[in-house]
């Protein structure tokens, strides 16, 4: 087996320290899997049965991660994905946060999947999920980033994310989280902030994506609601698919 490159070193590192898990070449792509211990501390938690999956252009793309043993259900509520039963350790938002370009695999581990299986031993326990849950959809997508940016709408979350993109942060214009005071009076702390943080190509990507979304639950709603075409904002029309999913799910 040739373990040589950069992706197996990181490998390596992560078998090192977890002596349970195993890794292997699995169509031209790295696999690891076996038993992933969770702790708190010194103190074992549980264990669950993972497999790890690096496809070809990692690092580029997250690992792509699955609870093997069965025991977590495949429901989006324990989030993992119905269909594929991927888990979904973490909002691909949230990466610039919790993975950010140039950490290894193992802040991966140690990161993002330890607290995912730490919040699913907390939910067999019948504990809550800590904080920082979100669903991993549109909506999810929309509430992660108004919490971020403090953001009273959808509408201000399109227009502050606009702004972290913007070629230049001008203090003197209105706030785009529509306050009616100026960006220096309001959020152009956070906005400075964030975009120095994140980066303005990726609030201009999540922007994009946002308003996509937008546009496809619009004219679901409309489909279902004809009276939804009077509403004079996004935001209107994105809680009241919100609202419809709600309903159709209770």
């Amino acid at each position: 087996m040739d373990r040589s490159g950069p992706n197996w070193r990181e490998v390596d590192e992560v078998l090192a320290k977890y002596h349970l898990l195993h890794a292997e070449p699995h169509n031209g792509e790295i696999q690891v899997s076996g038993t992933f211990t969770i702790s708190d501390g010194s103190d074992e938690i549980e264990r669950y049965q993972i497999r790890i999956l690096l496809r070809h252009d990692y690092p580029l793309s997250m690992p792509e991660v699955w609870e093997i043993g069965g025991r977590i259900p495949k429901t989006a509520e324990r989030h993992v994905q119905p269909i594929t039963g991927q888990a979904c350790v973490m909002l691909p938002d949230q990466r610039w946060e919790l993975w950010p370009v140039g950490r290894n695999l193992l802040h991966f581990v140690e990161g993002p999947i330890h607290s995912y299986f730490i919040g699913q031993a907390l939910v067999e326990r019948g504990e809550k999920w800590p904080a920082g849950e979100w669903a991993h959809d549109a909506f999810g997508v929309a509430d992660y980033y108004a919490q971020l940016l403090k953001s009273p709408s959808l509408d201000a979350t399109l227009n502050l994310l606009a702004a972290i993109g913007a070629p230049a942060i001008k203090g003197y214009i209105d706030c785009p989280c529509l306050s009616g005071k100026r960006l220096w009076h309001c959020h152009q702390g956070r906005v400075r902030d964030i975009r120095q943080r994140m980066g303005s190509a990726q609030a201009l990507d999540a922007r994009q994506r946002l308003l996509r979304d937008c546009e496809r639950l619009a004219a679901n709603v409309v489909a279902v609601y004809p009276d939804a075409v009077t509403l004079r904002t996004r935001h209107a029309v994105f809680e009241l698919a919100r609202a419809g999913l709600n309903a159709a799910s209770s």
